[in-house]
């Protein structure tokens, strides 16, 4: 029986590391902001960040499924969460590092990031993803929701 599991682990873990591996090679050189903003027009923009983005994006809705069959109680979707969420925020990070690359100014503050512009006046503020992704996954593979349950028992009515 121990034998058994420890094959369906196995082979859990490689097949979440080998969708999550394909699906960002796939990603990185398939231009996907183009079909979801620029298909049909004559122009298109060309920035620095794009293939970190489409990797982070595939990998964003990789790890958002890995949750859904986790809840669906198929415990060895924490596999497919902890690789895609690994490779999100490895993404997302070199995204931000792009566009500091590019000459933005880029703060990295408690969930949120700052991006300036040098030519134009203000500040885009954004929800660090990458943050949330982490501290999400931290609490599924802690089992969060088994803790709090073991909690609201325990507690005396």
């Amino acid at each position: 029986m121990a034998a058994v599991r420890e094959l369906r682990r196995a082979a859990a873990i490689t097949l979440s590391l080998l969708v999550v591996l394909s699906a960002s090679c796939v990603a990185i050189g398939v231009p996907l902001e183009k079909m979801l903003s620029h298909w049909g027009y004559a122009w298109t923009r060309e920035y620095p960040w794009y293939p970190y983005w489409r990797g982070a994006l595939v990998n964003l809705l990789i790890w958002l499924s890995g949750l859904i069959l986790e809840s669906l109680d198929l415990r060895e979707a924490k596999y497919l969460i902890v690789a895609s969420a690994v490779a999100f925020i490895a993404f997302h990070y070199a995204s931000v590092v792009a566009c500091a690359q590019a000459g933005y100014s880029v703060r990295v503050l408690p969930l949120a990031y700052v991006i300036e512009s040098k030519k134009v006046p203000g500040s885009a503020y954004h929800l660090d993803l990458g943050q949330v992704v982490a501290l999400v996954s931290a609490a599924e593979a802690l089992e969060w929701g088994r803790v709090v349950r073991r909690a609201r028992r325990s507690k005396p009515t």
